[in-house]
């Protein structure tokens, strides 16, 4: 069956777009997973979605924080995973992406794993299928990768082994933790799709 991967969806000024997004991730081809929804809205919109599916994997952690490493802490700590995965809810996911990062990690003995990344519009994308190529590279060499297409460091489209992430996020940068890591995957497949001007499903 493989290990239990958490996946964390970030519906923060997201809310939007909450249908698309579950759907995605329960059809993920992965299946040994548990789905927790970060629900920091004044109303009950987010949980009203969640209850259209009849998914035991999918948790809602009810947050009234605003600060947002502080909500991602909240979930680490609620999850149940060996390995977390981090998804926006404006963002849109292949469908094996978690899968193949998985393998990923136990072929190459590795904590953390990321594909390539593409923008989308309107959630309209073609993946064009290249023949896969794995680089070892380090916690520096993949922020550098991430700052070079305009990306902030964040934890996003990143499978991370949950003992990297043990040190408080709110007491330490994400990227301070990602340069402390030596072996680092990286998958040139595209995989995770940033949706751009995205209609809300």
């Amino acid at each position: 069956m493989g290990s239990l991967i958490s996946v964390i969806i970030n519906t923060c000024d997201a809310k939007d777009y909450m249908k698309n997004c579950i759907e995605n991730v329960v059809n993920q081809t992965y299946k040994n997973i548990e789905i927790l929804v970060i629900d920091n809205c004044v109303n009950d919109k987010i949980s009203k979605i969640c209850s259209k599916y009849n998914d035991k994997r999918i948790k809602i952690i009810k947050e009234s924080n605003n600060d947002h490493l502080k909500i991602l802490q909240s979930c680490i700590n609620n999850s149940k995973g060996d390995y977390l995965y981090f998804v926006d809810a404006r963002d849109f996911l292949d469908d094996d992406v978690i899968e193949k990062l998985y393998n990923i990690c136990l072929d190459y003995n590795v904590d953390v794993s990321l594909s390539d990344t593409a923008n989308i519009y309107n959630y309209n994308y073609l993946n064009t299928s290249l023949k896969e190529n794995i680089d070892i590279i380090t916690g520096y060499q993949m922020i550098n990768k991430e700052v070079m297409k305009n990306k902030k460091i964040d934890l996003f489209n990143k499978l991370i082994n949950k003992k990297v992430l043990e040190t408080s996020l709110e007491n330490e940068k994400i990227d301070k933790i990602f340069l402390k890591i030596e072996r680092i995957a990286f998958c040139n497949q595209k995989k995770y799709f940033y949706c751009r001007d995205g209609i809300a499903i």
